[in-house]
């Protein structure tokens, strides 16, 4: 019999260019302080990957800085692994001829 995969958990970070921030982990925030962006971002990413480990589970985090939206995966081992979410389709404006 093999044991149930853990399901994944749903996390966002929001940093500022200032050092502080929030965590989300699966509805549950903490904020953040540190020297500037990259440092909280190196804290943000500490903790996340801490809960992975210790649940056994994957994360899928929603990462924002002043700079960039990223999506990424933390398995429980660690690893990161960069995600592109599919392009959403843009309304046609209305009125507007089809063409081409």
């Amino acid at each position: 019999m093999s044991t149930p995969t853990p399901p994944t958990i749903t996390a966002t970070a929001d940093i500022t260019d200032s050092g502080t921030g929030t965590i989300t982990i699966d509805g549950v925030t903490d904020t953040i302080a540190a020297a500037g962006a990259p440092a909280a971002q190196a804290v943000a990413m500490r903790r996340i990957t801490r809960h992975a480990n210790r649940t056994g589970a994957s994360i899928d985090l929603t990462l924002t800085t002043p700079r960039a939206t990223s999506h990424l995966t933390i398995t429980p081992d660690g690893t990161v692994t960069e995600n592109h979410p599919e392009p959403q389709p843009q309304p046609r404006p209305v009125g507007l001829p089809f063409c081409c």
